[in-house]
């Protein structure tokens, strides 16, 4: 009996240790990872937008399951930007376990998203080969930043004048103050009347926060306005910054005299007119007086001080003529920048002016007029009235 009673706890003992070896199997077996998707990585190209800028956004992804997965058709969430090629998109298809893939979105701020920073969601499902449709789609949020800022163009150097028919040496930086390159950058010179060494540069990448410097040589035959542009690529968008830079050129510019009239009276000229400066400078000194074979009279000068650039002065003056002259010169002088005195003249005609005569007439008397209807009426009277007698 003994023997029989130790066999049977044995049996039960090797029965306990293999239902406790299936039941471990079994359980090993229900915990084994089937299929996951994660976002390892994406890329943004630009790295920084401009607002209205597209770009492509590619995103990584990877199967870290043990089990195949089919991944369906990504899309963009948030409302801040605008996914391009929705429309030609498919789904991303079988990713078998370990795959990775990478998904390329076209995008594009909308027109209510300003600068700053922006942060929509990629999205897209899975499901796991012979199964359902996960109930959590991979969902990362992707932060942007949106820049407005131009590239600046200063003058470091620039002669205060050039001389007419000589090249003047302008020494520009183009500065980007942007966080990310802008690369294929060219600038190209221009202007009314300007002519250049070259026409344009080729400079190419410019690094965030980096500038760029060039010399450029130039001739003009008067003041007028040296236009520079930049023009560069942020991605595949190209912008632009542009840039007027004011000319002078020593000489080029001459007032403009004009509008003279002249009126006569007791033997005395006044004569208006305006005094206008086409240059882009101001001039200063600016008097009006009657040359020969004017007699100054009264107020016979005009002291217009300083007239701007692009604007006009009005003038008035008074002088008297020996002789039998029919014109009079008008001349102005003024001052330029470099304070060089200069003269400019025109003529007025003086004949056919004479509004009063020149001299007094003495008064006559006036002979008193009776209407004939009067003279009538009175005869008439003495008629009646001898009649009563």
């Amino acid at each position: 009996m003994r023997v029989t009673n130790r066999t049977a706890i044995i049996g039960s003992l090797l029965c306990v240790l293999l239902i406790c070896s299936l039941t471990g199997t079994a359980a090993a077996a229900e915990t084994t990872t089937t299929g996951q998707v994660i976002v390892t990585g994406y890329d943004l190209d630009p790295k920084v937008f401009y607002p209205g800028d597209e770009g492509v956004l590619t995103v990584k992804l990877k199967n870290v399951g043990t089990t195949p997965v089919n991944v369906g058709m990504p899309t963009l969430l948030g409302g801040q930007f605008q996914y391009l090629n929705s429309k030609q998109m498919v789904p991303v298809g079988l990713l078998g376990a370990g795959g990775e893939t990478s998904v390329s979105l076209q995008i594009k701020p909308t027109g209510s998203t300003t600068a700053g920073m922006a942060y929509p969601y990629f999205s897209v499902d899975y499901t796991v080969t012979g199964g359902e449709s996960v109930a959590n789609p991979v969902r990362v949020q992707v932060p942007i930043e949106i820049d407005n800022s131009d590239l600046s163009i200063q003058i470091i150097e620039k002669p205060n004048m050039i001389s007419k028919g000589s090249m003047g040496k302008y020494k520009l930086r183009i500065g980007n103050p942007r966080a990310y390159q802008i690369t294929g950058l060219t600038v190209s010179i221009g202007g009314d009347g300007i002519t250049s060494r070259q026409d344009g540069y080729f400079i190419g990448t410019v690094t965030a926060n980096n500038y760029t410097d060039i010399e450029i040589d130039i001739s003009t035959s008067g003041d007028t306005k040296l236009i520079v542009t930049a023009e560069y690529r942020n991605g595949k968008n190209i912008h632009s910054s542009t840039v007027e830079i004011p000319v002078y050129v020593t000489g080029s510019s001459s007032v403009v005299i004009s509008d003279l009239v002249a009126t006569k009276y007791n033997n005395k000229y006044t004569v208006t007119g305006s005094v206008y400066n086409p240059g882009l400078r101001d001039i200063s000194s600016v008097v009006v007086v009657a040359g020969p074979p004017a007699v100054p009279e009264g107020s016979y000068q005009a002291a217009l001080g300083v007239i701007e650039g692009n604007d006009n002065g009005e003038f008035e003056i008074t002088f008297s003529v020996k002789g039998e002259a029919t014109t009079v010169p008008i001349i102005v002088t003024y001052q330029d920048e470099l304070n060089m005195y200069h003269q400019e003249q025109n003529v007025v005609s003086i004949i056919d002016y004479d509004l009063t005569p020149t001299e007094d007439v003495a008064p006559q008397s006036t002979p008193v007029l009776i209407p004939a209807f009067a003279v009538v009426g009175l005869v008439a009277l003495g008629v009646v009235l001898r009649t009563r007698k």
